[in-house]
C-alpha cells in the first residue's frame, strides 16, 4: 500500500522548510510526499528537494485547483 502526503503551499518558503526538514526522516520506502504550490508565477526552489516526490505548480489562485491536481496524480 502506498501512502501519498499532499502538502498545499503558497509563498511561505520559511515555514515549508522547517516542515519538509521534519517529515524527511519520517517516510518510508512506501511514502510519497507531493508539494502542491499554486498562485505563484514561478514555482519556488526547493528548501529540500530529496525530500519531495514530486512539485505541482500551478500560476493560478486557487488551493483547490491544485490539490485536485495532486489528488489526481497520486
Amino acid at each position: 500500500m502506498k501512502l501519498s502526503i499532499i502538502i498545499a503551499t503558497h509563498a511561505r518558503p520559511d515555514s515549508l522548510a522547517r516542515l519538509l526538514a521534519s517529515l524527511k526522516p519520517q517516510l518510508g520506502a512506501n511514502c510519497e510526499l507531493i508539494l502542491a504550490e499554486n498562485g505563484t508565477p514561478s514555482p519556488i526552489k526547493l528548501p529540500n528537494p530529496d525530500a519531495v516526490t514530486l512539485h505541482i505548480h500551478h500560476p493560478r489562485a486557487g488551493k483547490c485547483r491544485v490539490q485536485n491536481l495532486a489528488i489526481a496524480t497520486a
